[in-house]
C-alpha cells in the first residue's frame, strides 16, 4: 500500500542511540502499520483509529494533558520525569539488550532505537540539501500523544504502544506489554478498554 507523507527522510542519520528512518525503512513501517492495526488517522474523537487482531487494552489518559511538564532540552511537553522513567523501565523488561523499537510521529521523522541507552528526547538538526535551508529539525516523540500519533513498536512488531493525540488514549499490545503495564499501576493511565 503506497502512503503519501508530508516529511520523508532521505538519508540515515546515526544520532547516539537512535537512528533516522531512511524512505525505504519508513515506508516500509508505516505500510505494516496501516495493514497491521487498520490505522484510520483523525482528529474525530469518536472515530475508531485502530482495529487489534490480538489483545490489546486502552489506557484514558486525559488526566496528563492538564498536568504536563516541559522536558528539558526539547520544545514539546509530555509526562512527568517519574512516569517517562516507568514507561522506559517497561519497554526495557520487554527487550533484550540489543532489541530495538521503533519510535514513530506520524507523518514526521521515525526513529528506531535502542531504549537501554539512557537519554532525554532531543531536537535533531539533520543536513540534507532536499530541504530548503540546507536542513530540518527532527524531533524524537514523547511517550505522550501530545499534538500528533506517537507510537513505540517493537521493531519485529510484536508488540506496541499506540498514543491517540485527540482521543488522550493509549493502545498497548503484546502479552508482555499488557502484563508490565498493569503491574506498573502508572499514574494517571486509567484502565478503560481490554480485549482478549
Amino acid at each position: 500500500m503506497e502512503q503519501n507523507f508530508l516529511c520523508k527522510n532521505f538519508y540515515r542519520l546515526e544520532y547516539e542511540k537512535m537512528v533516522i528512518l531512511d524512505d525505504e525503512e519508513y515506508d516500509k513501517v508505516w505500510d505494516m502499520v496501516y495493514d497491521r492495526f487498520n490505522f484510520n488517522p483523525s482528529v474525530d474523537k469518536k472515530e475508531i483509529a485502530f482495529k487489534f487482531k490480538e489483545p490489546y487494552i486502552v489506557y484514558d489518559i486525559s488526566y496528563h494533558y492538564e498536568n504536563l511538564e516541559k522536558i528539558e532540552g526539547f520544545v514539546d511537553w509530555g509526562f512527568k520525569k517519574e512516569i517517562r522513567d516507568k514507561i522506559t523501565e517497561i519497554f526495557l523488561k520487554c527487550t533484550k539488550e540489543n532489541e530495538e523499537l521503533y519510535a514513530l510521529d506520524w507523518q514526521h521523522s521515525c526513529f528506531r532505537y535502542n531504549p537501554r541507552i539512557k537519554d532525554e528526547p532531543k531536537i535533531i538538526e539533520v543536513k540534507d540539501e532536499h530541504y530548503w535551508g540546507g536542513g530540518y529539525t527532527a524531533y524524537f516523540p514523547t511517550y505522550c500523544p501530545n499534538g500528533d500519533y506517537y507510537f513505540f513498536i517493537d521493531v519485529n512488531f510484536h508488540f506496541g504502544y499506540l498514543g491517540h493525540p485527540w482521543q488522550q488514549k493509549v493502545w498497548i499490545y503484546g502479552k508482555k506489554l499488557i502484563e508490565e503495564f498493569k503491574k506498573a499501576d502508572l499514574e494517571g493511565f486509567k484502565l478503560i478498554e481490554e480485549k482478549n
